[in-house]
């Protein structure tokens, strides 16, 4: 079984710094593989496959070094959101706009059962929760 838990953040200026750099990178991957696409599009009739793109990041973190700062998970999920901006545009949606610092910034992150952090079992999952409404109950 899957949790989500969304959190309101209120960062100090170092963390709000480090979210926006980590958001831009987003944003850049987004926006150049949405620049890629069109461009493939264009010129060879080319469609958009998510899987062949995916594969483009870590040519692109090679090319960009700026990018290895950057968390890969949340790189992987900026490429599922322009495929799902896609997969809309082709359902009659309007068309796939490049991101802008601009609006709505967010960035998306997974933990998962088997990452490096420290588990004891039941009692950590307990202790999670509690903090997740001990941060809810603070609005």
């Amino acid at each position: 079984m899957h949790y989500v838990y969304r959190f309101r953040l209120y960062p100090n200026k170092e963390q709000e710094k480090f979210l926006n750099i980590q958001i831009g990178h987003c944003r850049f991957i987004y926006n150049k593989l949405l620049e890629m696409a069109k461009r493939d599009y264009e010129q060879e009739g080319k469609k958009w496959n998510y899987y062949e793109y995916k594969k483009l990041l870590p040519k692109l973190k090679k090319e960009f070094s700026f990018l290895k700062e950057a968390n890969s998970q949340s790189l992987q999920e900026a490429v599922k959101w322009l495929d799902r901006a896609f997969k809309n545009f082709f359902k009659e949606a309007p068309e796939t706009a490049f991101k802008e610092e601009e609006g709505k910034q967010e960035i998306q992150d997974t933990c998962k059962e088997d990452s490096k952090a420290p588990r004891e079992g039941k009692k950590s999952k307990e202790r999670f929760s509690a903090q997740v409404k001990q941060a809810n109950n603070r609005r």
